[in-house]
């Protein structure tokens, strides 16, 4: 697991993913940033637009088979898989749910975990 290092994914890509899991381990990579994952997550700091086209466009090209998008603004985590060379939206998870990865089997994520418990509203007396 790798935390906002670098994937070199082409001669002038180097995109820095949030979280990135990949084959191997630290020591594979002590001379050179992988060139693959097996998956990326991105935690939306600009545009969901943004990261779905362009981040999501060099993670397609580098044949990374899946991509989570996290997005704090509705408390919802993306999970996209790739297919023929685009992203498709697997499911779209939310408060009270896992996401779930289609490849890493028993690779799950407690939604409510990534943001935090809702705050608890006491009932008035």
């Amino acid at each position: 697991m790798r935390v906002q290092l670098p994937l070199a994914l082409g001669d002038f890509d180097e995109p820095f993913p949030d979280l990135a899991i990949v084959q191997g381990s630290p020591r594979d990579y002590l001379q050179e940033h992988p060139t693959t994952a097996l998956l990326v997550v991105e935690v939306l700091e600009t545009s969901l637009r943004a990261d779905r086209e362009t981040k999501g466009s060099l993670y397609a090209h580098g044949g990374i088979p899946e991509y989570w998008i996290v997005n704090p603004e509705d408390a919802t985590i993306a999970v996209l898989t790739l297919t023929n060379g685009v992203y498709t939206e697997y499911g779209l998870f939310q408060r009270g749910s896992r996401a779930t990865s289609v490849l890493l089997a028993g690779f799950a994520v407690a939604v409510d975990e990534v943001f935090g418990r809702a705050e608890r509203q006491e009932p008035e007396n």
